[in-house]
């Protein structure tokens, strides 16, 4: 057994190595580390960052499935402790306590402010006889009926009421009462999904994307994803390359029973998006994706008027003014995800009514600003600020301004869905700022 002290400096010198992007120094530290006869889980991704340096996709694949199959080979199965149903009281509780903690994705510990979690580092994590709750944002729940949310739920307070319970006073009140499938044994990794854009893309996808990143379909794992979602996880499975062999599609009208399977954690905290997981969308997702006939616009107008709530009501008011300042207006719920991808990759300022479709400046490569235009505030504390976009604005180097209206501008005030109209005179004022701004 190697002592800690040794192990703990073998790590720093692969680490510092890998900062420097010394090839050199971090193949001396992968060879000593290799050397030892056991690396815990949270240093044996150290050893596949120094493939992913030395652009060794075949070591990063093995190295990946390695770790897993020591979880898997040890792992008994069990058989389901419930006859076809799962029912009864529930508690949330931390996935890094409940489940084996297997192989990290990422060295990046990504530090955010949260009722539910302060950190992430998004993980394999295998879980033994336990089932997999769609209505729960595919959280796992432990054969003793916990669910597994913390770690795991893109939002851990709405599942919680999903479930029945107050998030105000605690995990009191929670139930379960939910048919299960049973699947047989299989090396499966569970990802589901969800139909939300910004949650696909930040959350879902990146978690696909690792499987695929990693070369585990190659060594015989499969996923499985939401059935629902299909027509989302599609155009990204034909791109990929991902065959029918590879896909579990789960219904999501029940739980499902594994033996034992793989979940990776949350990626993601409070709207602060991990760097994994954007180089993922970006470095390796990206470039796969259809090459754009065109470069896309400079400047990009989000339109949400087709969407049917929180829609800029005089947004036509705009349309002139925008057009003399070289926007181009786009509907992105009308474009697939490569469309999406190719008008933004040169955008430099964006403006867009708030919603999941500006999830998409994940796709810019120079982003320069965004204004997000919104109705007045809700009333409940997190929708006030809706920090998502000023964050994901802020990680990729751009500036980022709200223009809220007022209550007497919303529809319905308080309601995060609600309509509303802007002084267009102050809309193109305020762009015109942001264009002062970054042209300086």
């Amino acid at each position: 057994m190697t002592e800690p002290v040794a192990l703990e400096q073998l790590a720093s010198s692969a680490r510092d190595a890998l900062a420097r992007n010394d090839v050199e120094a971090a193949e001396r530290a992968d060879a000593a580390l290799a050397a030892l006869p056991y690396l815990p889980a949270g240093l044996s991704v150290l050893r596949v960052d120094v493939a992913r340096l030395r652009r060794s996709r075949e070591a990063v694949r093995d190295l990946t499935h390695h770790a897993l199959m020591q979880w898997f080979d040890g792992a008994a199965t069990s058989a389901p402790t419930t006859s076809g149903h799962m029912r009864g009281p529930a508690q949330i509780d931390r996935l890094a306590e409940r489940a084996d903690l297997v192989h990290h994705l990422a060295r990046q510990v990504l530090m955010a402010p949260g009722s539910f979690d302060q950190s992430a580092q998004p993980s394999f994590y295998g879980l033994r006889g336990g089932c997999v709750l769609p209505r729960a944002d595919w959280a796992p729940v432990t054969p003793a009926g916990l669910v597994l949310a913390r770690g795991m739920a893109a939002d851990a307070r709405e599942m919680a009421r999903v479930l029945g319970g107050e998030p105000t006073t605690g995990n009191a009140g929670l139930s379960l009462d939910d048919p299960i499938e049973t699947h047989g044994d299989r090396r499966i990794i569970v990802i589901g999904g969800s139909d939300n854009w910004y949650h696909f893309i930040l959350d879902y996808l990146p978690r696909l994307l690792a499987v695929a990143e990693c070369g585990l379909l190659e060594c015989g794992w499969s996923v499985g994803l939401g059935h629902g979602k299909a027509d989302l996880f599609a155009p990204v499975l034909e791109t990929l390359g991902i065959g029918k062999a590879s896909i579990l599609w789960l219904a999501e009208d029940r739980a499902h029973f594994f033996p034992r399977a793989l979940y990776i954690s949350n990626f993601n905290l409070e709207a602060v998006p991990h760097p994994h997981a954007l180089a993922l969308l970006r470095q390796f997702l990206q470039p796969k994706l259809p090459a754009p006939e065109s470069g896309g616009a400079k400047r990009l107008f989000v339109s949400r008027a087709g969407i049917g709530r929180r829609r800029l009501l005089n947004e036509a008011a705009l349309e002139a003014g925008l057009a003399e300042r070289g926007f181009s207006i786009i509907h992105p719920e009308k474009l697939s995800l490569a469309e999406q991808a190719a008008l933004f990759r040169d955008a430099e300022l964006v403006v867009g009514v708030h919603g999941s479709a500006l999830t998409n400046l994940v796709w810019c490569r120079d982003l320069k600003a965004v204004l997000e235009l919104a109705s007045s505030p809700s009333g409940i504390s997190w929708r006030n600020t809706d920090p998502h976009f000023s964050v994901l604005a802020r990680v990729l180097g751009a500036s980022h301004r709200r223009l809220r209206a007022s209550e007497k501008e919303t529809v319905t005030p308080g309601d995060h869905m609600s309509d509303f109209t802007l002084d267009p005179d102050a809309v193109l004022s305020k762009i015109d700022a942001l264009v002062q701004e970054i042209e300086s």
